[in-house]
């Protein structure tokens, strides 16, 4: 199977994206999906653009009829240029609305906020006797953060527009983290009736890195009533150091037994222990 669409809107805006799925060989064991898609748009604000990637793949292998191998791939690139960071200043200092035409934005073309996030797994499943199964997936994840920002703050003079200032500063982070899960899960018979049992264990650890390079430089805005003229220079900064790490590392025991009391009676009884 396969699918494509369009679409269009204003300020620029399109998108295109594609599906294909189906079998790779001819007794269908081995089945592949692949997704992609592309967008662009502009904004009514001042700078404002964002371009966004996707791409997906999954490909499933019956390696005997009870046992299934699954792995799957996706990466998301998300890229925005003149953001804002904060909100515009909203009045002047006797307390009056600062009157902003709707483009209005403190951004700056060389500001940006970009982001890839990346994930792959790899899955079996067993199909036991019965309706009873058993699953085991590795899960990776991975999220790269860079964004140079610039904040707008303060009160200008109603007479003049002058008293609004920025700072900016680089952040780049990184985010990983991994996920083990195993459960077992189908029913038995109880008292005369199918009652569906679940158990299993998943842990996880994360690791984080955020970084920073903050100008000590003020970039002054000039009469802010003026502020679609204005085009804030870009300042120098120091070298990115690391700001913060973090680790941490969770484990959870699990199980859940779904009674069937009567034909209306029914009821849900499970427990759950964490480590962290």
């Amino acid at each position: 199977h396969a699918n494509a669409s369009v679409y269009a809107g204003s300020f620029d805006n399109w998108r295109i994206e594609g599906d294909v799925s189906g079998p790779v060989n001819a007794s269908g064991t081995l089945r592949a999906r692949l997704i992609g898609a592309h967008e662009e748009r502009d904004s009514y604000l001042d700078y404002n653009k964002v371009n966004r990637d996707v791409v997906s793949a999954l490909v499933a292998w019956d390696l005997t009829p009870a046992l299934t191998a699954t792995v799957g791939y996706s990466r998301q690139d998300n890229r925005a240029d003149g953001i804002i960071w904060g909100a515009l200043p909203l009045v002047f200092s006797d307390g009056s609305r600062i009157p902003y035409p709707r483009s209005a934005s403190t951004a700056a073309p060389w500001t940006y906020a970009n982001v890839v996030n990346q994930s792959a797994f790899a899955e079996l499943a067993y199909r036991l006797g019965g309706d009873w199964s058993l699953r085991g997936v590795f899960t990776y994840n991975d999220q790269k953060t860079n964004a140079r920002r610039l904040y707008a703050y303060g009160t200008p003079d109603p007479d003049t527009g002058l008293g609004v200032v920025g700072v900016s500063g680089i952040y780049p982070s990184r985010n990983r983290q991994y996920l083990l899960d195993g459960y077992a899960s189908g029913s038995v018979d109880l008292f005369g009736r199918q009652h569906q049992l679940a158990f299993g264990v998943s842990t996880g650890w994360l690791r984080s890195t955020e970084a920073e390079a903050f100008s000590d430089a003020e970039i002054d805005y000039g009469d802010i009533r003026q502020l679609s003229s204005f085009v804030p220079p870009l300042p120098d900064y120091p070298d990115v150091e690391v700001q913060g790490r973090e680790r941490d590392r969770l484990t959870r025991v699990y199980g859940a037994i779904h009674l069937n009391l009567t034909d209306r009676l029914k009821g849900v009884a499970g427990v759950s222990v964490v480590w962290l």
